[in-house]
């Protein structure tokens, strides 16, 4: 508040062209007696900002009084008078008046004098320890260009602390570039900085080899510039995963890293000796992610493992306790696991408490945000009640309830290595303050419990001051925003006065007195004084102990002397037994010698005998293959022609079959056939007599016929005489032969020529048929 009222009036001042007015402050009153309320910032900004209240309140006659001066530029004498004397390590007055300049630039805003010795005094008390402090400056790719000019040059700081900025891509591989000439910095901030997956592979690849390089943080807040890695800026981090044999410590939190970029850290986490910590929350991971995780984990060395905000569920905890249990192939070394605000529900809960059964080596881990409502009772008396390493437990806003607490005085009384347990924000009333009260009672190892934000009213928390007055371990409890009331607070107010291990008690945000808050304020300031000035003699008192007499040490020395005489006896038999050794080495080794020719002459042999037993093998082989290939050719030629056989066996059995069915089919045949043929002669016979009458009968015909056609020449031939009668017919002359009865002709049969009135046809020839 006072640096930017101050900064306002400096711009104020130079817009009219002025420096501001320097008067003497009014002498300070006699301090007034405290009354342990806090002070409010009021007095500090009257102090601070005296100079320009007076300069704008004095009076006009004031200002006529006062000397007129020049405008404040680079080139004011002050100007160098003030900064003549700047001291800061590796760095120029030119160089920091580059990096404000470039900064301006980057951003877009003019260059202005006051605001340049704003910055420099910035950099001057931030440029310390070895550490560059730009976070949160509005440094962008220009003003990373001149701050990497300056760290190739010179190494004498180790950490480049550059968070919240907008370096971008450009930036990114700018100072990539210009840490691989600087073997100084171990410790690299570039978090939120807007930088994209094209920069984010460039610095990967430029820092891949870097010796010194410690620690990395990449990560991103919520918010503006947040840096995205993604799967291409993945690939080139599995390189540094694999080729940085110093990198420890690694952030990429938020960073849009995936299910599929996660598979590259895996792929450069396997086998790595050297990374410790690896922070990758928030990234979308999924449970498969964590299965292929957790393998490449086992491989490593990595005791910090941050997967907060991801959504792992309860399929990712079935890994996560195959792994934590030593189901793997190796062991866990995993000290610190976050897995806040996953998803985990009270199955999930269950499957990471069996997991840790038998895991001694998880110290810390952090449950808070994730939904336990339901039987999570039963997992968390497991989870506490049954580990025997696990010292920080943080269940913050898990929606326990007083259901998922019931069983917390049990698991209390039996865990003895549990100095941390955070319960803040899990809707516990009474009845759960009740169960806690009970277990700290029988606890002995627990230092700290946060109860804030329940709703723990009076019964619960005089149940807790009862219990605190009883247990001799707990130094800090937080009861913040509960319901608690004079009476507990009473209590409480009490018992920090009395129990002087009691470092902090806070109980802000209940109805409690003033009165009772400002005593426990008080009483517990006491205790740490107290505590801080008893660390002194225990240190001094431990050093004792640590601390030997002359007589000891003189008894010591002769000790050591006897052992030095000893050690100089076992020398010379040493050097004694080296000779001996020597000799019968030089022997040893002409005998070595020796063999090692007859072996290379067996080896020789054994080579060419080798080669020939390779080619009686490969011969062998050809022929048995060769012999095993017409073997299946004979066996399958053989396996055809026995199922031809058996084919033509079933053929000749269906033709015989066949064949007898059809012989008697043919004798049947052949006797209908013999009775047809003699019904056939007899027909013909009988057919052949009909045949003749009808050849007569047509003959006579005929002749009548000529005989109507042509009556003169019957006339006339009648006159003729007649040499021989011949013997009339019996026939008789009939006028229509078609109506002539006829026993051996068949009725459907019609007369060949049928005479039609107005033509003349000539009569047709009737052949008779012919019996098939």
């Amino acid at each position: 508040m006072n640096y930017d009222l101050a900064s306002t009036w400096s711009k104020l001042e130079t817009a009219i062209g002025s420096e501001p007015i320097l008067r003497e402050t009014p002498e300070k009153k006699p301090m007034r007696p405290k009354t342990g309320r806090p002070r409010t910032g009021s007095g500090s900004l009257r102090k601070n900002s005296s100079l320009v209240f007076s300069s704008l309140t004095s009076p006009k006659s004031q200002f006529s009084q006062t000397v007129r001066v020049r405008p404040l530029t680079a080139q004011s004498p002050r100007y160098f008078k003030h900064y003549a004397a700047l001291k800061i390590e590796g760095f120029t007055l030119n160089d920091i008046r580059k990096i404000y300049q470039a900064k301006c630039n980057d951003i877009n805003i003019p260059v202005l004098v006051d605001q340049e010795m704003r910055f420099i005094s910035y950099c001057e008390k931030n440029f310390k320890n070895r550490i560059i402090d730009l976070r949160d400056n509005g440094i962008g790719p220009l003003s990373a260009h001149v701050l990497g000019s300056v760290l190739k040059r010179d190494e004498s700081y180790c950490q480049l602390l550059l968070g919240k900025n907008v370096i971008g891509d450009k930036g990114a591989i700018v100072l990539g570039n210009s840490l691989q000439k600087n073997a100084s910095i171990i410790h690299i901030d570039i978090s939120s900085n807007d930088i994209n997956p094209e920069g984010a592979k460039s610095f990967f690849d430029s820092i891949a080899n870097h010796p010194t390089i410690v620690s990395l943080n990449m990560s991103s807040s919520e918010g503006l510039h947040r840096n995205r890695i993604g799967n291409t800026g993945s690939e080139p981090l599995r390189n540094l995963l694999k080729q940085n044999k110093s990198l420890a410590f690694l952030n990429v939190s938020r960073t849009a890293l995936g299910p599929d970029g996660i598979e590259f850290i895996i792929e450069g986490l396997q086998n790595n000796e050297s990374l410790l910590s690896l922070d990758i929350s928030n990234n979308m991971l999924d449970a498969k992610s964590i299965e292929n995780l957790c393998f490449s984990l086992v491989t490593s060395k990595v005791i910090e493992l941050n997967l907060s905000g991801n959504n792992l569920g309860s399929a990712g905890c079935d890994h996560l306790q195959t792994m934590l249990c030593g189901g793997l192939s190796m062991a866990c070394y995993l000290q610190k696991l976050d897995v806040s605000y996953n998803e985990i529900n009270f199955k999930g809960l269950a499957k990471l408490a069996n997991g840790l059964r038998n895991n001694t080596i998880l110290r810390t881990l952090n449950l808070e945000g994730n939904p336990l409502c339901g039987n999570s009772s039963t997992g968390v008396f497991t989870l506490i009640a049954g580990n025997v390493a696990i010292q920080n437990l943080n269940l913050n806003s898990c929606q326990l309830g007083d259901e998922g607490v019931n069983k917390l005085s049990e698991a209390l009384d039996s865990n003895k290595v549990l100095l941390k347990l955070f319960l803040a924000s899990n809707d516990i009333d009474d009845n759960g303050g009740l169960v806690i009260a009970d277990g700290l009672e029988k606890n002995y190892t627990l230092k700290q419990l946060d109860l804030s934000n329940n709703r723990i009213r009076r019964k619960g928390g005089i149940a807790l001051a009862n219990a605190i007055k009883i247990n001799m371990t707990l130094e800090n409890l937080n009861l913040k925003e509960n319901n608690i009331k004079d009476d507990a607070g009473q209590l409480f107010s009490e018992l920090s006065r009395v129990k002087q291990n009691i470092l902090k008690l806070s109980l802000d945000l209940n109805p409690i007195g003033f009165k009772y808050l400002q005593d426990i304020e008080c009483n517990v300031k006491k205790n740490r004084t107290i505590f801080k000035q008893g660390v002194a003699p225990k240190i001094k008192e431990k050093i004792k102990r640590l601390a030997l007499s002359d007589a000891q040490i003189d008894q010591i020395k002769e000790v050591i002397e006897i052992k030095k005489r000893e050690r100089d006896d076992i020398n010379m038999g040493l050097e004694k037994q080296t000779q001996r050794f020597n000799r019968i080495e030089q022997e040893e080794k002409a005998k070595i010698d020796t063999l090692y020719t007859e072996l290379e002459e067996n080896r020789n042999i054994n080579v060419k005998l080798s080669e020939e037993l390779e080619n009686l093998q490969f011969e062998t082989v050809n022929v048995k293959r060769k012999g095993d290939k017409e073997i299946q050719e004979l066996n399958d030629l053989l396996a055809y022609v026995v199922a031809d056989m058996k084919k033509l066996e079933k053929q000749r059995q269906s033709s015989r079959e066949d064949f007898a069915l059809r012989r008697g089919q043919f004798e049947t045949m052949s006797g209908q056939l013999k009775e047809t043929q003699q019904v056939v002669d007899i027909a013909k016979k009988s057919a052949q007599g009909s045949y003749d009458n009808m050849m007569k009968k047509l003959n006579a015909m005929k002749e009548q016929l000529r005989k109507l056609k042509n009556p003169n020449e019957v006339i006339e031939e009648s006159k003729v005489p007649k040499l021989e009668e011949k013997p009339a017919s019996k026939t008789p002359v009939i006028a229509n032969p078609s109506k002539t009865p006829s026993s051996s002709k068949p009725k459907k049969e019609k007369p060949a020529f049928k005479p039609t009135s107005g033509t003349k046809q000539s009569p047709k020839k009737i052949r008779p048929k012919t019996a098939k």
